[in-house]
């Protein structure tokens, strides 16, 4: 069953801010900065080239929706795993952002992972 928009909105609250928490745990490592405005987050990369990923809500069509390298990347709610997958390949929320920032730095794929 589909979460209602207010499940959604608390489920997604719950999922950034968890990547959040694993964001900010890994950032002096990786040398990036992290923004939240509001439901958003940005993070931001000076090396090895100026980048900028966002990680939003989109409410009406139920997903949380990455914009990085170029590419958007859209996650469906998974109630059997607890987690946010993305719609195509099957990858967990935060497993996603961890290669994605990974591509980006040029680091380990499973940089994020070691502190979620």
């Amino acid at each position: 069953m589909p979460l209602t928009e207010s499940q959604f909105r608390l489920t997604a609250e719950a999922a950034i801010s968890k990547l959040e928490d694993v964001l900010y745990a890994a950032s002096e490592r990786y040398g990036y900065d992290i923004d939240r405005k509001e439901n958003t987050l940005e993070i931001h990369f000076e090396e090895p080239e100026p980048a900028t990923f966002v990680i939003s809500p989109n409410i009406a069509a139920r997903q949380i929706w990455i914009s990085a390298l170029a590419n958007s990347h859209k996650f469906n709610w998974a109630e059997e795993r607890s987690d946010f997958i993305h719609h195509k390949t099957g990858e967990a929320l935060v497993s996603a952002v961890s290669r994605l920032m990974a591509e980006q730095l040029g680091a380990e794929p499973d940089l994020l992972l070691e502190n979620s």
